[in-house]
């Protein structure tokens, strides 16, 4: 092992140990910091295992893990004493958003098949032929030829929240916990199944664990899994898995079974760790050597790869392809990638030292919004639509910001919305 790797390594165990340290200060495993710390822990090692042979630069994972003990900093702040048990989940509440679930569960199921009937085909097409139809929405997708309308946007802005209020309501409930399953993960399914579309199924997958974090915390539980969910866990992550060989199989259905293995490994390790090789590449060759790839480092309004949504609302046209990653691909030879982490995009909005100032104002604004987490019931809303933010931007930072999408503000102004209708009080 190389000193750059072993280097790599410790300073991303060092992220690990300011997880764990926090933890113990804020009395509780649930809180912004250790997540954050855990999540990146495993980011930035999984890689390193998995393919120990990919590029990996000590600057650019020090970049990294400063940044996100920068954003920590504000937290010290926090008092450390144990949170306030808050009635936010009364069983009328519960009650009440598990009949809201399933009424935007079946709106969004609907906008789907409008979506799908919009591109040429319809439900009883793909069961006839689940490849073929299958094949030709991934083509059409990285071509840039679907066609999206107000029923797509609307049936991707509705599966969040409900993933999101799926977490909280299930523990809550005594029985009828596989409807709420059926309402999180139906939509999302579909996209999957037909359209090929990993990501949503999932950021929902991880939207409702987030819920569910949330709700046991709010009675006083403050450890990140225990035996039972860790089973259920498990048993999702086996069936994601086949699911996803069912997704890869679908795009190489001309291949044979070794050239599909050979395939299959390629892209699973471009999805899960080529972040961290192309993110290393991009980093030493934006400073301290020429570019050694086609990297596109053309300068941007202010602040445009982490908040695209903005520019794109008030019609800035979009300089993103398909996806909102970029058009430059770092390649090694066995695999292939454009993703570059949310790191790229800050650099490149904001610069080096700004960077930490953005990091160290985002912990203060996350710090203050757990805080109402913890202690206020009064403001509840606004740290539950900042707790919904934090994982939203978490799943997606290591491929880029998400808010270079609509789907994603609109999706946290909607959960705000439900959960004060939820608490909306008809009569006194």
């Amino acid at each position: 092992m190389d000193a750059e790797l072993s280097l790599s390594i410790m300073l991303s165990v060092l992220l690990f140990v300011n997880g764990v340290l926090y933890r113990v200060y804020l009395q509780s495993y649930i809180n912004p910091v250790t997540i954050v710390s855990f999540f990146w822990f495993f980011f930035l090692s999984f890689p390193v295992i998995v393919y120990p042979g990919g590029y990996v630069s000590a600057s650019a994972v020090f970049f990294i893990v400063s940044v996100i003990i920068v954003f920590s900093i504000p937290f010290y702040f926090i008092s450390g004493k144990k949170p306030n048990i808050i009635d936010v989940f009364s069983s009328k509440f519960i009650l009440r958003l598990y009949f809201i679930l399933f009424f935007l569960f079946i709106l969004s199921v609907f906008c789907f098949f409008i979506h799908l009937s919009n591109n040429g085909y319809t439900l009883f097409s793909w069961i006839r032929d689940p490849l073929s139809v299958t094949g030709g929405l991934v083509s059409a997708k990285y071509k840039g030829e679907i066609a999206y309308s107000l029923f797509s946007r609307l049936s991707v802005i509705l599966m969040y929240p409900v993933g999101f209020f799926s977490g909280i309501v299930s523990p809550n409930l005594n029985r009828g916990k596989w409807r709420v399953l059926v309402f999180c993960f139906t939509t999302p399914l579909l996209y999957f199944l037909i359209f090929g579309d990993k990501g949503a199924l999932l950021l929902v997958a991880f939207l409702f664990y987030s819920g569910w974090l949330i709700s046991k915390s709010a009675f006083g539980n403050r450890t990140l899994l225990d035996r039972k969910n860790f089973l259920a866990i498990l048993f999702l992550a086996v069936a994601l898995f086949i699911l996803l060989i069912l997704a890869f199989r679908s795009r190489a259905s001309g291949l044979s079974f070794d050239e599909f293995l050979s395939f299959f490994h390629r892209n699973m390790i471009s999805y899960s760790s080529g972040h961290l090789f192309a993110f290393s590449s991009w980093y030493d060759s934006y400073f301290w050597q020429e570019p050694t790839g086609p990297f596109d480092n053309r300068s941007l309004p202010f602040g445009y790869y982490t908040f695209a949504a903005v520019y794109d609302l008030f019609g800035w046209d979009r300089l993103f392809p398909h996806g909102g990653v970029y058009d430059d691909f770092y390649s090694d030879g066995f695999f292939k990638t454009n993703i570059y982490t949310v790191f790229r995009g800050f650099l490149l909005d904001f610069g080096i030292f700004a960077t930490y100032v953005f990091s160290l104002c985002a912990g203060f604004v996350s710090a203050l919004l757990f805080r109402v987490v913890r202690y206020n019931g009064k403001f509840f809303v606004f740290g539950l639509m900042g707790w919904y933010s934090l994982f939203v931007f978490l799943y997606s930072s290591y491929i880029i910001s998400s808010f270079i999408w609509l789907s994603t503000s609109f999706s946290i102004i909607l959960v705000g919305f439900l959960y004060l209708l939820g608490r909306l009080r008809f009569n006194k």
